[in-house]
């Protein structure tokens, strides 16, 4: 019975939340390690294949089979609508709202 007590499960955030803080990704490679290099050029069309006013696009380059952001990019901000996107985003650098 204590198991299910203590049981937990992460939230992670979806498209038509509010963030509920700024996430910015560092330049560099350390933010994005975690992502496997074939979903890079996929980071960087992220927004282009929807005709919108608005463009996310992560500015990254694949070096040594690494994914590097070429400079630190926010993906959300504080009181701020995501978008499906930046909820994929932050999904899959590991960001989770609560527990």
């Amino acid at each position: 019975m204590d198991y299910f007590k203590n049981y937990s499960t992460p939230y992670y955030s979806t498209g038509g939340e509010v963030a509920t803080s700024t996430i910015i990704l560092k330049q560099g490679k350390k933010d994005l390690q975690a992502l496997s290099h074939p979903i890079e050029p996929y980071l960087r069309t992220l927004g282009n294949l929807i005709v919108l006013k608005w463009e996310l696009g992560l500015p990254t380059k694949l070096e040594d089979k690494e994914i590097h952001l070429l400079k630190d990019y926010t993906v959300a901000e504080q009181g701020i609508t995501l978008t499906v996107e930046q909820a994929k985003i932050l999904v899959w650098i590991g960001f989770v709202l609560f527990v």
